[in-house]
């Protein structure tokens, strides 16, 4: 670095002849936020517009067209806020999965699209990209204030809140949060937390107004509402004023008690309306990946996906909505990537707290990296599933942060010159024209244009259940999940075609499909029933019956397995056998109208008209909506009528 004296700009409060200057500036600069924001937003709509003509895909059933409480619209709200989230989709919501799911925000806004517009998938991912959209914006206003020096009221990195915002908008990381409409929970947990986090400043900024720490309370409330992971705001934002605005225990403690207060209230109305047993077994590998590893193998394993996130946030690449067994691999603390994934870790760490007094943007940026992601790293209680990339769209802000900031610093390098303080700045440094720079327009676009051309190409992936799932074989092609899924898909388009020929191949490619998933994962239940019902419908009963025996011999109270095998006893007339294990199935799960449903067919085939009579009844009670049942009920009363 040059020995010449650096010439320095001191900023210094305003006086009666300079407040007409000063004004005028002032006046500039709203004019050129507005500017900025305009820019996220129609920036926003050109990088997710194509997500408009998607349909629902993924989990958008379990939130959506599958969930009985979102069904009955504003008449299902109160429902959806005394419930668990997954109680709309089933009944028995945890059986599957530790812990419970509190999340009642973003299954509202879903109920309230359903009575406005029916189930418009359209409408909901414009909802979604609006959202998000915002989430750019608020970005942006909340790190114009962050990032004021108090004593001059000077923003030292002037450029950082707007490049932030660009690039969290452009990640591709983003499509599964954005591009997924039952993502809406990511999204609206963020930017509650984000705007909490404003409110927040402005009562130390703004000589602590009650109102202000109000909102701010109100804000985190609704980010908690949203999704759990709201919840690291309650370090986070504590954090934010020690590091930004020097803060000390009595500065802080206001906020830190409405935060204790909205994170309480939160707490026990989840204890109260949700399954709350986080530290529940789960024997299934499909929702338990770590299931049958040593705990150094589970570990292991976590810290390599810690390295892989950090690989997925710099290159984006290959992404996929499927991280299941075994697309990533087992590990030991002796593999490679876990060994590097771990000096990585370590290195970003340890120079985040060795900079901690200096309260520098790396260390902030490490931290709040770090702490966001723990609530979903599988290291303070399983998630069921070894990572996935909604799992970053909150810490993701911290990445986008100090990319913007490296960026924000090239003027610094240019012109050799960096600040001694917040309030020293080279004058050749506020004369350049920051975006007019020919090597920030060069980064600008490389960086922001490849994000986006990759994120519009990944939105097509989301048009559907098929293109996800197979672009999903192809990015996770060792998992077992992502065969069995599209083995699903390929078995539907079977049923929907009408032409035989089509219609086997079809049939075929599922089978295949799912063989694939069970050489993978040998003792997938899922996939062996997935190839009964396939066999099924190609009238092989025979190897239909070996499927769903297979299946059962895994998972004994599989009820549509005991179900569909006692289907197949009837089609080969060993009645006694099919009642014994239709009804086997029926006490299973009383709520569900099938095994009734066969049960009927069973005693109709016998003569038993009575009994066939019963059990399509209370098929068509439990599902009124199933043709199946109701047509054979209409007839069974047609006949009882004649023959009375």
């Amino acid at each position: 670095m040059t020995n010449k004296k650096k010439e320095v700009v001191k900023q210094k409060l305003p006086n009666a002849n300079t407040a007409k200057s000063g004004s005028k500036t002032q006046n500039q600069s709203s004019g050129s936020n507005r500017y900025y924001l305009l820019q996220l937003f129609v920036f926003t709509f050109i990088i997710y517009g194509n997500t408009l003509w998607n349909d629902y895909a993924l989990d958008d059933g379990i939130v959506i067209t599958q969930n009985q409480f979102v069904q009955k619209g504003f008449a299902g709200i109160a429902d959806i806020l005394t419930h668990d989230s997954f109680s709309g989709w089933q009944k028995n919501a945890n059986s599957d999965v530790a812990g419970g799911r509190y999340r009642p925000l973003s299954l509202v806004s879903f109920a309230i699209e359903h009575s406005m517009f029916g189930n418009n998938p359209r409408a909901s991912h414009l909802i979604n990209v609006l959202l998000y959209a915002i989430i750019g914006i608020v970005i942006f206003i909340f790190l114009k204030r962050l990032l004021i020096d108090e004593p001059t009221k000077y923003s030292y990195l002037s450029h950082l809140p707007f490049l932030t915002a660009l690039i969290f908008i452009a990640h591709p990381i983003h499509t599964e949060a954005v591009a997924n409409i039952k993502g809406r929970d990511e999204i609206l947990s963020l930017l509650f937390s984000i705007i909490a986090s404003i409110y927040f400043l402005k009562f130390i900024d703004d000589g602590k107004k009650i109102k202000s720490i109000i909102f701010g309370s109100l804000f985190l409330f609704l980010g908690l509402l949203s999704k759990e992971n709201a919840i690291t705001f309650f370090l986070i934002i504590p954090l934010m004023l020690f590091f930004f605005r020097n803060g000390n225990i009595k500065t802080i403690l206001p906020v830190l008690v409405s935060i204790i207060i909205s994170t309480g209230i939160y707490l026990f109305l989840r204890q109260t309306f949700s399954n709350t047993s986080i530290n529940k077994e789960v024997t299934d590998l499909m929702n338990n990946p770590f299931f049958g590893m040593s705990a150094s193998q589970k570990y292991a394993t976590i810290i390599y996906t810690f390295g892989k996130y950090l690989w997925l946030l710099i290159l984006p690449l290959h992404l996929t909505s499927d991280y299941y067994p075994y697309q990533i691999s087992i590990h030991e603390f002796s593999s490679i990537g876990t060994i590097l994934s771990l000096v990585i870790c370590m290195v970003l760490v340890v120079t985040a707290f060795i900079q901690l007094s200096k309260k520098t943007i790396f260390s902030f940026s490490v931290i709040y990296f770090a702490v966001t992601l723990s609530v979903v790293s599988n290291l303070v209680f399983p998630v069921g599933t070894f990572m996935s990339e909604r799992f970053l769209f909150m810490p993701s802000l911290a990445f986008c942060l100090l990319f913007a900031y490296f960026i924000n610093l090239i003027p610094y390098y240019k012109f050799n010159s960096f600040p001694f303080s917040k309030s020293e700045i080279s004058p050749k440094i506020i004369a350049a024209d920051f975006f007019g720079m020919r090597n920030i327009q060069i980064i600008l676009i490389l960086i922001c244009g490849a994000y986006s051309i990759k994120t519009i190409a990944r939105n097509t992936d989301w048009k559907n259940n098929f293109t996800l799932f197979s672009a999903a074989v192809i990015n996770s092609p060792n998992s077992a999940m992502s065969h069995h899924a599209i083995a699903s898909e390929l078995r539907k388009k079977g049923e929907s075609s009408i032409n035989k020929k089509v219609q086997l191949d079809y049939y075929k490619q599922s089978i295949a499909a799912d063989e694939q998933s069970i050489t993978i994962h040998p003792e997938f239940a899922q996939a062996y029933y997935n190839i009964g019902v396939t066999y099924l419908l190609m009238e092989d009963v025979s190897a239909a019956e070996k499927s769903f025996r297979k299946t059962i011999s895994i998972a004994p109270n599989y009820a549509d397995a005991l179900n569909n095998l006692g289907h197949c006893f009837m089609r080969e007339n060993k009645l006694d056998s099919a009642i014994i294990l239709s009804t086997s199935a029926s006490k299973i799960d009383t709520t569900y109208f099938r095994p009734y449903s066969t049960l009927g067919a069973i005693y109709l085939k016998k003569m038993d008209l009575e009994k066939s009579h019963y059990f399509f009844y209370m098929a068509n009670k439990l599902e009124p909506n199933d043709a199946t049942s109701k047509k054979m009920l209409d007839d069974l009363n047609e006949i009882i009528r004649s023959s009375n």
